[in-house]
């Protein structure tokens, strides 16, 4: 190991040739057990730790205080630094609550009035990074560490960073690690990347970590709040909450009218209006939304299903070839599940998604990782998200993907031969 002084470039690749000892971690807090046992296995391993909680709710705040607290939201700062003197490491809070509001927060409104998926679990974790990575230079830190359940990879013959899947398939968050930047996965330190869940509940008991609360995942903050479209109605003005009319797919017939496309989402069933007081046919769920026309489109079962996307805003290693289709496994929406997908590329900001199996709840702007196998430890080759879904059945679009296929295996190519008829393209894609 070197004496030397570390240098501000050092990467977590390169961690081993420095004296543990000399190394400053900045860890992110937020009173979960994962986060209290990261910075506690950093400490008992000899390094200088430095504990860091992000402050994004404003529970002060008359109308936020009516919605259910974000997941990863702070609840008990005075414990965190009893935690952190507990463990002879200093603490910090960071104030980001302006950040989280225009960053996070203002985002997840304007997708949910439009009817796409509000992201804001993935925009909160991306938001979270980047504050971490800015306070460790502040901080005179050499690395940043989270408790999120993933690995990072160095090559050293390119120096590109790589994230896999964390050994613990059930909660694995290699998705929601995906997408950061080069220069922050360079000084990303994950101690629980080769734990188990089971495992870290029983380190935080065996060393009386316990006494910090350990939030429990939801499918995604704000998704399934019936207060938020309450919120946005305060926020958002009127003319971008436009009521319409909800249409049956199957006969294209009036059902019902909808009070705005912030009420609801794709793939939802057990639909009720007017304040819970009327429902309509269980059977029935969201398929799409008609912007256009301001209509909310239903279906059966099966029409929320799809076999194929348009994913653009991709991001992929520097190592993938993409001159030719590529076999991959896609996660979705922070799924435990692979789902085996070919891809076909138009350019290297947008590609076709063709699944093997039909796959429900993707609505525009949901978040894709595509995978290198189905095992733990498996690489992330790359990340997107869903464009435009098409309306009407979306499983048919996959049977008519694959028909034109036979004429062009890239469905781009023959979507450009006919970009005149601009219907045609977007019920294809």
């Amino acid at each position: 190991m070197s004496n030397e002084t570390i240098p501000d470039d050092v990467d977590v690749g390169d961690i081993s040739k420095y004296q543990t000892e000399k190394i400053r971690v900045l860890v992110g807090l937020n009173g979960s057990f994962d986060s209290s046992v990261t910075a506690f296995l950093l400490k008992k391993q000899g390094f200088q730790v430095v504990g860091l909680g992000i402050i994004t709710w404003d529970e002060n705040d008359p109308l936020k205080s009516k919605l259910k607290t974000p997941n990863c939201h702070i609840q008990n700062l005075e414990g965190l630094k009893n935690f952190c003197e507990s463990l002879d490491i200093p603490f910090y809070a960071a104030d980001a609550k302006a950040q989280y509001e225009n960053d996070v927060l203002e985002f997840a409104m304007t997708n949910k009035v439009t009817g796409r998926s509000i992201n804001s679990c993935i925009n909160c974790n991306q938001l979270r990074f980047e504050i971490l990575y800015a306070k460790m230079k502040k901080l005179n830190c050499h690395f940043i560490a989270t408790g999120h359940y993933a690995k990072t990879y160095k090559n050293h013959q390119t120096n590109e960073f790589f994230i896999h899947s964390a050994n613990d398939k059930a909660h694995d968050q290699s998705f929601l690690v995906s997408g950061i930047r080069q220069e922050i996965l360079k000084k990303l330190l994950l101690p629980l990347s080769e734990l188990k869940r089971s495992e870290v509940d029983k380190i935080a008991k065996n060393f009386s970590l316990t006494n910090f609360a350990q939030y429990k995942s939801q499918l995604e903050c704000f998704l399934e709040d019936e207060v938020f479209p309450k919120y946005i109605e305060k926020k958002v003005p009127a003319r971008f909450r436009e009521r319409g009319n909800m249409i049956d797919i199957e006969n294209d017939s009036f059902i019902s009218d909808h009070e705005g496309f912030h009420h609801f989402h794709i793939a939802q069933k057990n639909i009720k209006l007017d304040g819970g007081k009327k429902s309509i046919d269980r059977n029935l769920a969201i398929v799409d939304f008609n912007y256009h026309d301001n209509q909310i489109l239903l279906g059966k079962d099966e029409a929320t299903k799809t076999l194929g996307v348009q994913v653009i805003k991709v991001l992929f290693s520097s190592e993938v070839d993409r001159t030719k289709p590529l076999k991959v496994f896609a996660k979705m929406n922070n799924s435990i599940d692979f789902y085996k997908a070919t891809l076909y590329y138009k350019n290297n900001d947008t590609l076709y998604l063709e699944l093997e199996k039909a796959y429900e709840f993707l609505a525009e702007n949901h978040k894709i990782v595509f995978y290198d196998k189905d095992a733990a430890s498996s690489r992330v080759l790359g990340v997107g998200y869903v464009a435009t879904r098409g309306l009407y059945n979306p499983t048919a679009r996959g049977d008519e993907f694959r028909n034109h296929g036979k004429k062009s295996k890239n469905p781009f190519e023959q979507a450009k031969s006919q970009e005149q008829d601009e219907d045609e393209v977007k019920l294809r894609f």
